[in-house]
């Protein structure tokens, strides 16, 4: 490559960067043009919304996705095995035992157990489970 080549080369990658960095909020060349604010406006009703266009962040994403539903089956089952079921067949613990059992696997268990209500796995009441306080509230596996 002659050296009038590489001054092309070089200065294209600047003006591709320049123009990348006008859309990057992170930047601190970032512009909205005024022209380009709805193009640029996130659509919340758009079949991509909130998914990154960044292969490996996806990737990561998925992966953490994936990572956090096997922890979800994971406590299911230490439910399972380690609690009671009731007349109707459902398996059911009491918080303050399942957070002694599972706490040794994971810190994580009243997210968990947030996770696994919002989809429907599991039901108990209030809102949110604290240690010693609702060590009584029943845990109860809806499948």
């Amino acid at each position: 490559m002659n050296s009038s080549n590489r001054i092309k080369y070089f200065d294209d990658l600047i003006k591709s960067n320049q123009e990348k960095n006008l859309t990057n909020p992170f930047s601190s060349n970032w512009k909205i043009i005024r022209s380009n604010l709805d193009s640029t406006k996130p659509n919340k009703a758009d079949a991509n919304y909130g998914i990154s266009i960044n292969e490996k962040t996806c990737k990561r994403g998925t992966d953490a996705h994936n990572h956090i539903n096997n922890e979800v089956l994971e406590l299911l089952e230490v439910i399972k095995l380690n609690g009671s079921i009731d007349r109707d067949g459902f398996s059911f613990i009491e918080f303050g035992r399942l957070f002694d059992i599972y706490n040794k696997i994971s810190n994580k268990v009243v997210g968990l157990l947030l996770r696994a209500r919002k989809h429907g796995l599991i039901d108990f009441a209030g809102e949110i489970l604290f240690q010693r306080r609702d060590d009584n509230v029943i845990i109860k596996i809806l499948n």
